[in-house]
């Protein structure tokens, strides 16, 4: 039921809300985007709703969900969306990037579609980049309800911390990550920055 919910934007957005998860990304992301004059590529942009707490000179949006693409057209015009997975072909389509945000993405992409993201994302980024990833994480001591939560998310591929980590190793990416605990509505994040490729 709620899965087919989370279908329209409105709704997204608004549980989003309801569970503070919205809040919580854009405090991550605006403590990390530290300058004003980027060119942010945002992929599995759902229907935007990032865009308002980002300051940018170009905003590049991709996502395989019509509604929120559809949705994210009409509300913020001065940006270019994709309605595509971001792929080797989708490289051709926009210029070198400073940011690259993946908000809830990984915990629905398999370890091999991971790796073809990473190798698009390489040939994406500038010379001096960063990649900011955000996704629920099974942890050892998380809250239960935490735990529920996240066991009955819409993504397939729902990691532990070791579970990433390993990913991020095999890719070959310098990265740094931190392991957070939302409290009002409990819920486990982990987030990862990575600055180069190795």
């Amino acid at each position: 039921m709620i899965k087919n919910i989370l279908n329209f934007p409105f709704m997204y957005q608004l549980l989003q809300t309801i569970c503070l998860t919205e809040n919580f990304r854009k405090n991550v992301i605006t403590e990390k985007i530290k300058s004003d004059n980027q060119i942010i590529l945002d992929i599995g942009c759902g229907p935007g709703n990032m865009i308002k707490y980002l300051k940018f000179v170009k905003y590049y949006g991709f996502d395989s969900d019509k509604n929120y693409i559809d949705y994210a057209k009409n509300k913020y015009k001065g940006c270019s969306f994709f309605l595509e997975e971001f792929s080797l072909k989708s490289t051709k389509k926009i210029e070198k990037v400073d940011t690259v945000l993946l908000s809830g993405l990984l915990h629905h992409l398999s370890d091999d579609e991971i790796k073809e993201l990473m190798s698009a994302i390489k040939l994406s980024v500038k010379k001096k980049f960063q990649i900011i990833i955000l996704d629920p994480v099974i942890y050892e001591k998380q809250n239960s309800i935490a735990r529920f939560l996240i066991k009955n998310d819409r993504g397939k591929f729902v990691r532990d911390e070791i579970g990433y980590l390993k990913l991020f190793k095999e890719f070959q990416l310098n990265y740094e990550h931190k392991i957070h605990h939302q409290k009002i509505v409990p819920y486990t994040w982990i987030v990862t920055e990575i600055t180069s490729f190795n």
